[in-house]
C-alpha cells in the first residue's frame, strides 16, 4: 500500500513519517506534500491507497484537494487532521467518506485507530476486486472490436 501525507508544518508531516510503524500496517511507500495543490500532482502519479491530510494549508486546503484527488483514485482512503474543528469541515469529510477526523495536537493512539480502520477497508476492498475479478479486464468482445478496427 501507498501513503501520502500532506500538511503545510513541516513538523507534523515529518513526525507522522518518521513515527509510525507503516510496515506493520502493509504500508511499503510513503510520501510527503506540503500543500494541496503539491499533493494533488502527486496524487496524479503516485496513485496513493491511502491520504492522511491536514485540512487548513495554503495554495489548496485539504477539503479541495481531496475532492479532486477522489477523482483521480475513487477507492483511496483519507483520514483527516486539523486544529480547527468546524462543523463545516466535518460534513465536508464526511461527504468525502473520510475514515477519520483527528484533531491537533495529533495522538499517536488516535492515529494508529484510524490507520486500523483505513487499511481494513483497503484490505476489504481488495479482497472483493479479487474475488469478483478485476473490473478493468478485457473481455472477449472488446479484444474483437480492437482487432477488426485494427484492420479496417
Amino acid at each position: 500500500m501507498k501513503l501520502l501525507i500532506v500538511d503545510d508544518d513541516v513538523y507534523t508531516r515529518e513526525g507522522l513519517a518518521e513515527n509510525i510503524p507503516w510496515e506493520l500496517y502493509g504500508i511499503e511507500e510513503v510520501m510527503q506534500a506540503e500543500n494541496g495543490k503539491e499533493a494533488l500532482h502527486t496524487v496524479s502519479w503516485y496513485l496513493p491507497d491511502l491520504i492522511i491530510t491536514d485540512i487548513r494549508m495554503p495554495q489548496k486546503n485539504g477539503i479541495d484537494f481531496c475532492k479532486e484527488a477522489v477523482r483521480l483514485v475513487p477507492d483511496c482512503k483519507i483520514i483527516f487532521i486539523t486544529g480547527y474543528m468546524q462543523t463545516k469541515y466535518l460534513k465536508d469529510a464526511i461527504d468525502l467518506s473520510a475514515v477519520a477526523f483527528i484533531e491537533k495536537p495529533i495522538q499517536p493512539e488516535a492515529v494508529l485507530e484510524a490507520l486500523e480502520k483505513a487499511v481494513e477497508k483497503i484490505r476489504r476492498q481488495q479482497t472483493e476486486l479479487l474475488e469478483n475479478g478485476n473490473p478493468l479486464e478485457v473481455d472477449e468482445i472488446s479484444l474483437r472490436h480492437c482487432q477488426w478496427n485494427d484492420h479496417r
